[in-house]
């Protein structure tokens, strides 16, 4: 990982900053809304991947299809980091 990573918990949202290693500088940060937020939680509580999607369909009341394309790009994203 090429990055530091800091993640702070704000109200019902979280803000992360990433910084370079090396020099310190802050390089990205960004905030999630209330499904990253949600993915975010689950993946630090280390629920299976598998099962998120379900379990969010149900809370958004959204189809399966779109949350499994939700958490799928949101997990993708963060093997980039």
């Amino acid at each position: 990982m090429k990055y530091e990573v800091n993640i702070a918990e704000l109200a019902d949202h979280f803000v992360i900053v990433m910084k370079d290693k090396e020099s310190g500088k802050v390089k990205k940060a960004f905030t999630l809304n209330r499904l990253g937020t949600d993915i975010l939680r689950a993946f630090m509580e280390d629920t299976p991947q598998d099962e998120l999607a379900p379990l969010l369909a149900e809370r958004y009341e959204a189809p399966l299809e779109n949350m499994e394309r939700e958490v799928s790009q949101f997990y993708a994203k963060l093997a980039t980091y």
